[in-house]
Formats: C-alpha cells, structure tokens, sequence
C-alpha cells in the first residue's frame, strides 16, 4: 500500500467521477465467470458463430479456461469439450483468424516468469477453429511451435498481404515476427525484417501494442521492455519498430522520445487527446519487497506531435505512477468521447498489494483517479484487463485477471458490470473481401457536425490480452453523425453517410476501383508454382450463357499501385472456367490480386485473393491432379522425398475446409489420393474453383481444382 500512498503524494486533484454517472458492478460469480487462478489475461471474440461474445482466460496455474456466452448472458465452461486444452503457464492470448477462413482461433503464450525445461520447450500454441467452436491444434503444422518464453503478442498486417502475422514477445528469449505465409501457416522472418527487440540482444520484452503512429499506412510496432540502462544500452530497451514498407523495421524509439528507462513493463494505445493520432501510454514495474518501491520510475503518457515524435505529457495530465503496474486497458467507459485508462497494479511480494485504478479522461490533456466512485478500487494483484460490452447494452463492461505469482495469490477475476448511462456511442465492426477477413489495421473514422473520433482496429493490447475487435466510439450529446470512413489495410478508403447512433455499424469492404452488381461475385483462387509464379483461377457463374466475347481484367497490387496484368478477350466457347500465370509476380513479398469482368456485363468484381511470400522449396515434394476440370472423380498424385507428416485437404477459394483427404504420416515415394466431390458430411458441393492444399508441416504446395456441373 505505500506505493500507493507515494502515487497519491503526486497529485492534488479531487478524487470525483466528475460529470459521469457511469458505475460498475462486480457480477462474475452471477455470471459464472469468477474464474479462481493466477490470472494472467483474457481475449474477447464470437467463437461458435452465435453472435454472443465469449471468452479465453489464461493463467499462470491453470492455463487455458474457455467459456461460452449463452443465450441467457450467462458463461458456459467448455474447456474440456472444446479441444483447446493446454495446461502451461499461458500469459498471452489472442483470438484471431489466422488462416482467414472467416473464424476465430486461438493463440497462445506460455512461460512468462517460469524457468522450467519442460515448460519452456513449449512457448507457443495455435488451435484453429472449425466455425462451431471446436478447436484442433495446428501449432506443429504451423510452423508456431518452438521453445522459449514469452508474455504476449499481437497479429498485425505488416506487409499488408492480407493475411495476419504475429509478433511474439520473448521474456529473456528472442522476440520473433512469424510471417504468414498463406492458410495459417507461418514462417520466422525476424532477423530478415530487423524486428528484434534489441541489436544482438535479448531482452525482456513483456508487452507490444501496434500503431501507425506516423499515419504512413503501414503499422509499426511498440514492445516494453523490461531492462534496465547499462553501457552498451545507455538509453533503456523499449523499442519503436517504424514499418519502412517493404517488410523490414528499424528502431525508432531514441529519435521518438519513447525509450524509456529501462524498466517498462506494458503498454496500450489511445488517442487520448482526441487530435486523430495514436498516442502512447507506458507502465514501468517497480519491485516492492517491503512495499517500498526500488525505484522514482513513474508511468508515462506519450503524446504524438504528428511529426514522428512524442512529448511525455504525464505531469500535465495527471497519470503518473510509481508502484507495479501489470495491467493496461484503454477505452471510453462513460462514452463522453474521451478515451480513459484502466491500469491494474500489484507485485508477487506480500507488501504489494496495490489499488487498481481508473483514470477519467476529462479532456484537454487531463484525468481523474475514479475508482473508488466506480466501483473498481480492487486491493490486490492486477493483470490483463479488457473493456467490453459483452452484454451488448452500449457501454463497455471491464474484465480483470486477477492473481499473483504464488499459490498463495490465488484470487477470482472480475467482471465489472457498467450501469450504463445517458451518452451516445456506436460501434463499428468490419469485414474485409480481399485483406484479412477481420479488417485488422484498418483505421475507422468517425464525423460529426462539431467533432470527429479516428480509432484502428488492433489486435492485441496491454499485458497479453485483447478486446473484441471493434472500434469504440463515445459520443457524449452527439446524437447525429454525418459519416464513418473506413481505410482499408490494403489502402482503399470508404465511407458510409449517415448511420444511426447508439448501436453496431457493420460494414463490408467494397472496391472503390469498380462499381457493379454484387450479387454474382464470386471469389478466385491462387498460390504458387514450384518456381515462385502465382497462378490465378477463377469460375464465372454466367460463361456458359453469354453471347459474344467479353473481357477479363486482371489487376496486381503491387507497393501502392495496382498493375494491370491482362485485359483479354475470351471467345464465346471460352468456357466459364479460366487461369492466368503471372510469371512476374514478385516473390519475396505478398501480393494482391483482383479479376474484374467489363461493367455493364452484371459481374463487376469476380474476385480479390492475397498471396504469400515464396518459401523456396527445401526439399522435393510434387502434387498433380488429374482431370481439372472433373465432374465426379478427381485423382490426386503427390510425391515425398522423406518420411513427412502430411495433410492433404480441399479448401473452398475462401478459405473453408471442405473435406480432408489424407491425414497422418506418410512414408517416402509416391502416394495416390482421390476426391469424389463430396464435403465432410457427404454432400455433394457445388460447381466452382476449389483450392487442393498439401502440407508437410514444413511446406505447402496448392493447385486450383474446378470442378464441372
């Protein structure tokens, strides 16, 4: 508690919720959610379709906890039923769709403090989800597994190939950029990006939070490290990691003003000022052995000048803090358009049970401490914690994992229900067609007569945690809006006038490059050749009945910039079935591509697919099909050089799995599959582009299939 009392010796301000009337409700043992742990952090998603957010809780004793919203509000314990089940000490989570196929799986973080062999041969784990809420473990296919220990992690877009990537925080390990590389499966880029957190060093990173803090269009990454200052670091270890573009980084955090003292513990992004641009807020963690904190250390606010730099603005807005800080949560709790902080304090010794604290932003660069008028002045251990409206009455809720480091720090995490109040608000929830399917990176934009709010979608924030990925607005009295504008990761901007207040605004992307009917669009498949080429597929629904000729247009995003590869006439017995090589196709980096059939045909946009990087082939490993197109029976031929653990599976052009073909280790030489054009359940799918994938856990090598009425 001294710590608190040395916090509280900082600042004269009046302890009131000063207009607000919001308050919060400790509900989770009626909620069935008061999970008893060493609680670490938590991430919010719909993970069986039902439209009800639920929940993944992680902890230090007990690993992973699932638990399922019902249709009553309640929370269900699905943990032994729904496959993913790992019992480590797991202190990050994030529930993203890593092989965007439209569902949310689950990554996850393990180690943290723990120095055990057995526990540190496991840092990672991935367990995709079959679209009902059923999990499988992909870590080893993957290509995520690995030792270490880690605390937390982000999926992040970086080189905007429309598929999410993860940045893992290693704690006294190496921090790795996993690159995804197409379908869930990732690969370790990080000495090739220069995303280390230190030149030739391994730190102790336990927090990263992803913001465009230069509004280049590309996202850049901040990582808290736990360090402190010596000779050969004289300025402290958190680093800025400026996106330059073209898949690298390089450290940006001297030249900022965000390197820190060495001792920064989390991080969480707001913009705090409501000027539009991403500011930064840091927590250090100071050791308190006899409730004493070791060091003067305090939190620090960062605001952004919109020149690439940041001024410490903490004094000035009231925030300081010197105690140990674990926890951080940014979000509008009373919804008067000012982003508030949440921070959640402790430390494992017996003296350092602190306060968690809820600082009101009041405007103009200036917070109050409201947590005893709240009803959040929690005393004990705080770590991860996220603002949610999980009861979807249009304010956000706070969950808190709660618990120390030893047994004897058991405690029950908290769900604060908010009483809600009289403010405006709208959410805002996307859903991508041609860059990952969540819209993740994309920045949302909201207009009103007198004001506007900018906020981007992350994945990922303070310590391992994650809020369900919307983008929050409080409106205060604004009870009109004149527009949301979305910037797509991809780039493309648009917009939306007019929509309702004080509800959910989803919104799908639509090319700003075309316009036509919707109705027909169908999507298109592609991957690469063994030399690195990508081959493009695509079905058109009306080929067969057209009269004359007509026109394709087949567009390559490449930089900013799209290309046009071909714009080709097609006879009248052209079929309904085409392909295009683009033997130019870059292949060090992903790359987007778009069909267009000529306006005024009925089908504007046929399809937009992404691309990953080539992964040149290590080993000798071939797949033909035979015939393509078919009708009834497609033969699968592949070869395998070695011994391999293989999965031969057929995937619709969106991503979903269709029907597993093979599945198990293979032996070396030559192996025959076949397809009857049935799905899982035995029915018979569809005429149209599917994509046959094999994989070796090493390697994924794909072929377009169509398949004929």
């Amino acid at each position: 508690m001294l710590s608190l009392m040395l916090w509280m010796a900082l600042h004269d301000t009046p302890r009131v919720l000063a207009a607000s009337a919001y308050t919060f409700h400790e509900d989770s043992a009626a909620l069935h959610l008061d999970v008893k742990s060493l609680g670490r952090s938590n991430a919010w998603a719909d993970l069986n379709g039902d439209r009800r957010v639920d929940v993944v809780a992680v902890s230090h004793d007990q690993g992973v906890a699932v638990f399922f919203q019902t249709a009553d509000g309640l929370f269900q314990d699905v943990t032994k039923t729904c496959g993913a089940r790992r019992r480590l000490p797991t202190y990050g989570v994030l529930l993203v769709d890593a092989d965007n196929d439209g569902d949310r799986d689950i990554f996850l973080v393990h180690g943290g403090f723990v120095i055990d062999p057995v526990v540190n041969a496991s840092a990672r784990s991935l367990f995709l989800n079959d679209g009902t809420g059923r999990f499988s473990d992909a870590t080893l296919a993957s290509g995520l597994a690995g030792p270490g220990r880690g605390f937390g992690a982000v999926a992040v877009d970086y080189d905007r190939d429309g598929w999410l990537d993860l940045y893992f925080t290693g704690y006294d390990a190496p921090n790795v950029l996993f690159h995804n590389k197409g379908g869930g499966v990732f690969r370790d880029v990080t000495e090739d990006a220069g995303a280390g957190a230190q030149e030739g060093r391994e730190g102790y990173s336990t927090s990263v939070v992803v913001l465009d803090y230069d509004r280049d269009g590309w996202d850049d990454l901040f990582v808290a490290q736990r360090d402190w200052p010596d000779a050969e670091h004289p300025l402290g270890n958190s680093v800025l990691l400026h996106n330059q573009g073209d898949g690298t980084f390089v450290n940006r955090a001297p030249a900022a003003g965000v390197q820190g003292y060495g001792g920064d513990f989390v991080a969480t992004c707001g913009d705090y000022d409501g000027d539009g641009w991403p500011d930064l807020y840091v927590a250090t963690f100071n050791w308190a052995p006899n409730g004493v904190p070791e060091t003067s250390d305090s939190n620090r606010l960062y605001l952004n000048r919109r020149d690439g730099t940041f001024r410490d603005a903490t004094a000035e807005a009231g925030v300081a803090y010197i105690g140990g800080t674990m926890g951080l949560a940014s979000g509008d709790f009373d919804n008067d358009g000012w982003v508030d902080l949440y921070l959640g304090t402790g430390g494992p010794f017996a003296l350092q049970q602190e306060e968690q604290i809820l600082f009101h932003n009041e405007g103009n660069v200036h917070f109050v401490p409201v947590q005893e008028e709240a009803g959040v002045s929690h005393l004990g251990r705080g770590h991860g914690a996220v603002f949610v409206d999980f009861d979807e009455d249009g304010d956000l809720d706070l969950f808190h994992s709660l618990g120390g480091f030893y047994t004897a720090d058991l405690e029950r995490s908290a769900l604060y229900r908010n009483s809600g109040g009289p403010a405006h608000w709208i959410a805002v929830e996307l859903e991508s067609t041609h860059c990952n399917r969540d819209g993740v990176g994309a920045v949302v934009e909201v207009t009103a007569q007198d004001r506007g709010w900018q906020q981007e979608l992350r994945a990922g924030d303070g310590f391992g945690s994650m809020p369900p990925l919307r983008a929050w607005f409080g409106l205060g009295a604004t009870a009109a809006i004149e527009r949301v504008t979305v910037t797509w990761p991809c780039g493309e901007r648009q917009s939306q006038e007019r929509p309702g207040v004080d509800g959910v605004l989803h919104i799908q992307e639509q090319s700003a490059r075309h316009s036509g009917t919707a109705a027909t669009v169908l999507a298109v498949a592609a991957g690469r050749l063994e030399d690195g080429a990508v081959w493009l597929a695509w079905h058109d629904p009306f080929g067969d009945e057209r009269a004359g000729a007509y026109a394709f247009t087949v567009e390559r995003l490449d930089g900013a910039a799209f290309q046009v590869l071909r714009g080709s006439r097609h006879p009248d017995d052209g079929g309904s079935d085409h392909r295009l090589v683009d033997a130019d196709a870059p292949r060090d980096r992903g790359v987007c591509y778009r069909v267009f059939t000529e306006p005024g045909l009925g089908v504007a946009l046929i399809g937009e697919v992404a691309v990953a990087a080539w992964d040149a082939p290590s080993e000798a490993l071939s797949l033909r099909v035979y015939p393509n197109p078919f009708r009834e029976h497609l033969q699968v031929q592949y070869t395998l050089r070695a011994p391999a653990s293989v999965t031969l599976a057929v995937y619709s052009v969106d991503g979903r799995l269709v029907r597993h073909l093979e599945w198990g280790e293979g032996s070396a030489g030559r192996h025959v599959a076949a397809w009857d054009g049935t799905d899982m359940a035995g029915a018979r799918v569809a005429a149209g582009v599917y994509r046959l994938s094999l994989s070796t856990g090493r390697r994924v090598v794909t072929r377009p299939i169509v398949r004929h009425r």
